[in-house]
């Protein structure tokens, strides 16, 4: 009674939330238009900046046309060099780096990635069977797509996984496992992410800043296993008073639904450690394929290199301030790999757009599809199913640490 009560108040806050978040999506794509070039840059000595199209590069110069018809000629020794790499100050514009995409690659590329989406279907199905419900793997690919298409189109209030646990529990009729299993995934999404970008940063130790992130990134992670290990452990939970602690923090909502959900998985650990190896397999292939697109528009940036900045780039899409990362994920590949190379500005920004294009908003079509010819759920129906589930975390605040420590090992 009490969820049903809180959901009117709920919803209020999440159109407001998800307005600020359009907001937030549309100023970062302005301040990104506004950096980007459609033709080429070259900064010279002088600090003056000539934009152009680049015709011609040789030994001794670099012939750009500029806007006014104009051929000139500019002397290698006439342009600035970055302190860092030592390579000459030119950012290739916008059309010349697009010019470079071979749709044939793309569509091979997107194509190949429903691979990856299995893998994300499958560690779902093991956390949902865990609980007691049997999905078949089409059905669960069919809910990941439904999801999909609203995280990346719908700029209403709701989200994919509201979608995805209206869905399992119009089915299996458990409200809390099915809000649980899908926080649960994400988590290990996560998780796998945190652990890929670990393992990554190690082959670029030699950079100091690649060695910062690792200190931070593996004691972020042990944080995270440590702490999960310490939720799942009936002993140690008396020992250091976990259901107290969790109550008293600035994020005990949060953190009561983490607690939950690692309390339904005691028993199930080796679903959870399969689902964690899975994460790290879909991340393998996202980052692959980041390569392989950023190979292609001429991004100055070693294989490795991908393997420590894309995880963190992805992270950083993934914080709930804009409208599916929109934006923010543009500004974090640009920044990342920037720092390897100024050049690397625009194809970054190029590469996160085309990223997202082939592997996410391709593959969301199929949500549609799935969406029209299944049941289809009103919008009061998702904007009550969201309500009830924030005030059903909410409520569990004060509880979930309480059911735990009178559970068994």
């Amino acid at each position: 009674m009490c969820v049903l009560l809180k959901a009117d108040e709920v919803i209020s806050r999440r159109r407001l939330f998800q307005l600020l978040r359009v907001v937030v999506s549309v100023m970062l794509v302005a301040l990104i238009l506004r950096t980007i070039s459609l033709r080429e840059q070259v900064e010279l000595l002088d600090g003056t900046v000539l934009e152009g199209s680049l015709e011609q590069e040789t030994a001794a110069a670099l012939h750009l046309r500029l806007p006014d018809g104009e051929l000139r000629q500019v002397p290698r020794e006439t342009i600035a060099r970055d302190p860092r790499t030592g390579n000459l100050k030119v950012r290739e514009g916008l059309l010349r780096v697009l010019g470079r995409v071979d749709l044939r690659l793309v569509v091979v590329l997107t194509l190949s990635f429903g691979v990856t989406y299995l893998l994300v279907a499958t560690r779902w199905r093991l956390l949902l069977r865990a609980q007691g419900m049997e999905f078949s793997l089409g059905e669960v690919l069919r809910l990941i797509f439904i999801g999909m298409l609203f995280n990346q189109m719908m700029l209403g209030t709701l989200g994919g996984d509201v979608v995805k646990a209206y869905y399992v529990t119009r089915r299996a009729r458990q409200k809390t496992a099915a809000v649980l299993t899908v926080f649960l995934d994400r988590v290990l999404g996560l998780l796998g992410l945190m652990t890929l970008c670990v393992l990554g940063t190690l082959t670029n130790l030699r950079d100091p800043e690649f060695r910062h992130l690792f200190v931070l990134l593996t004691a972020a992670l042990l944080v995270v296993v440590v702490g999960g290990l310490v939720l799942m452990s009936r002993r140690l939970r008396r020992l250091l008073r976990v259901g107290s602690v969790v109550r008293r923090l600035p994020f005990g909502e949060t953190l009561a639904e983490l607690d939950r959900a690692l309390l339904i998985y005691r028993h199930h650990k080796g679903a959870v450690a399969v689902g964690w190896l899975l994460s790290i397999g879909v991340h393998v292939s996202v980052v692959v394929v980041n390569w392989l697109l950023g190979w292609h528009l001429g991004l100055q940036a070693q294989p490795s290199h991908y393997f420590s900045l894309i995880p963190v780039a992805l992270a950083v899409a993934a914080l709930p301030i804009s409208i599916a990362g929109w934006g923010v994920g543009e500004w974090a590949y640009a920044m990342l790999f920037s720092r390897l190379d100024p050049s690397n500005w625009t194809k970054a920004m190029a590469l996160s757009v085309l990223f997202r294009l082939s592997t996410a908003v391709v593959w969301s079509l199929l949500g549609a599809v799935f969406l029209i010819r299944g049941e289809r759920p009103s919008r009061a129906e998702l904007e009550q199913e969201a309500a009830e589930e924030e005030a059903l975390i909410e409520g569990m605040a004060g509880q979930s640490a309480d059911d735990g420590e009178t559970d068994g090992d």
